[in-house]
């Protein structure tokens, strides 16, 4: 069987269609690999203070507190300060994710993809405790994550905010999947009916 010219020109359109497809992919991703992530120990000491949670470890049922923080913010050095008080007395219910953002760009890219995901204003200290969203830190803040910690811990929330946008992300491919594997299916169906019209 001999194919023509034009069915290989259209099988080679299709090819390249196909190998296209990981690289929509790919490009939708949400690949922190390259982050610099700290825990709550490595957060208190990169701003030079003295860790003061001397039987603080880190468990499976703490909550995640996540911070998006900068190198030069006084009030990301406040909320630091606040953790590391209160690393005795609330220790056992949460450990720390910190993401230093003016130094480490891969840790910018998430901050953006976290705020654009909430529909937020940039501002640093990003704290993220469960659902509880808090920008900025205040004395009134305190309170607020004392209680968003204690609240999350015993009732075992396990709302994590990389899980939550994973799966948004998945749901915003599904459609765009359909339609790249539709466009496919069609160029599939045009080559086999030119093909079937030039035997």
């Amino acid at each position: 069987m001999k194919i023509d010219f034009s069915i290989k020109k259209y099988l080679f359109i299709l090819i390249c269609l196909i190998g296209f497809i990981p690289t929509i992919n790919a490009a939708t991703n949400n690949d922190v690999s390259q982050t610099k992530v700290l825990d709550l120990k490595d957060t208190v000491e990169d701003i030079d203070l003295e860790f003061k949670g001397t039987n603080y470890k880190e468990a499976d049922d703490q909550v995640v507190v996540y911070l998006f923080r900068m190198e030069d913010c006084t009030h990301c050095h406040d909320a630091i300060k606040f953790f590391n008080d209160i690393v005795e007395e609330y220790g056992d219910k949460f450990k720390m994710r910190s993401f230093e953002i003016s130094k480490v760009s891969a840790n910018n890219e998430l901050y953006k993809k976290v705020y654009e995901y909430l529909k937020i204003k940039e501002g640093v200290p990003l704290i993220l405790i469960g659902e509880s969203v808090f920008r900025g830190f205040k004395e009134d803040t305190k309170d607020k994550i004392k209680t968003a910690i204690e609240k999350n811990y015993e009732n075992k929330i396990t709302y994590d905010i990389f899980d939550a946008m994973e799966r948004s992300q998945e749901e915003k491919k599904k459609p765009a999947s359909i339609i790249i594997f539709a466009f496919i299916g069609l160029i599939l169906i045009i080559i086999i009916l030119i093909f079937a019209k030039k035997e």
